[in-house]
Parts: C-alpha cells; structure tokens; sequence
C-alpha cells in the first residue's frame, strides 16, 4: 500500500454534504468549505489532515441496501437510473451490479470497477459520469481508496451510524 496524506482534493466534493470528521478520542465534528479558504470548523487549516478523519461508507456500500435522506436504496442501482433517466429500464441489483431483465433475461448491465475508477455499461457510454461521482460523494462513499489508506474511517467501524 502506498504511503498516502489526506489532501483537499479527496474530501472536497464530500463538503456541501456535511460528512462528519471523527478524532482520535471519536469525537465527531461537521467542518464547512468557506469561498475561497478550505476547511474550517476549528483554528486552522491543516487542522482537518493532522487530527481528523473524514467517516465515510465503505466502497461495498454500492451494493448494500443503505439509508439515505429517509430512503432504503440500493446505490449502484440509483447510479444506474442516474446514467439512464429514460426511466425505460427497469434497474435492480443482481450480484455486484444494477441490472434490466426482459423476461427473465439481462439485457442491461451497470456497474463501478473500483480499480480503473471507472463506471461500465452494456448499454452503451455511460454519460455524464461527474454527476455519477457527485452522487457518491453525497452519499458519502468513499470511492478513492481513503479507508483502505487509513485516511478515512467506515461507518461500520463506529458503534453507531451517523449517516442512516
């Protein structure tokens, strides 16, 4: 595993959706993104990267019923209405991707490969992938790699969820 550091970039677009931040001592703070300045919340700048630990879902999460602004959703599925909002397929999960059957039959397949960072379809090119990454940002996913970098903490690491 390569010695990573928690950068602006990797919580940035987590902020307009108040992620918590737990420290050491597993207390929780919201810290804000303020115009021009990065993360505030306490005295200074570096304090996020040197003290705290953003919580985010686990990748395995896109695959999990989980709760979301009051909802149970599936978030693969979700991102696949998202890249498809026709509304002509008809997605559910099978296995680890959303999938449309026709009788029985698959004949729509979406899914995330985490190692090329990267959505793939059967249907065709998935467009419009910013607003696919912005979605998992607001359901606090962490689709780069921060837990396994021991930059971030799982939800399931607490002994209570704070995103359901």
């Amino acid at each position: 595993m390569e010695n990573r550091e928690l950068e602006l970039k990797d919580i940035a677009g987590y902020l307009p959706h108040e992620p918590l931040f737990i420290n050491e001592f597993r207390t929780a703070s919201t810290f804000y993104y303020y115009g021009s300045e990065t993360v505030i919340g306490s005295n200074n700048k570096g304090y996020v990267k040197e003290f705290y630990k953003i919580v985010l879902r686990p990748l395995s999460d896109l695959y999990r019923t989980i709760t979301h602004n009051g909802e149970e959703i599936i978030p693969i599925v979700e991102l696949a209405r998202l890249a498809y909002p026709s509304g002509d397929m008809n997605w559910e999960l099978w296995q680890t991707k959303a999938v449309d059957k026709e009788d029985g039959i698959i004949i729509g397949k979406f899914s995330y490969n985490k190692d090329e960072d990267y959505f793939y379809s059967n249907c065709g090119v998935v467009k419009g992938c910013s607003n696919l990454y912005d979605y998992l940002q607001e359901l606090k996913v962490d689709y780069r790699g921060l837990i396994d970098a021991v930059l971030a903490i799982s939800v399931y690491d607490l002994s209570e969820n704070p995103y359901k």
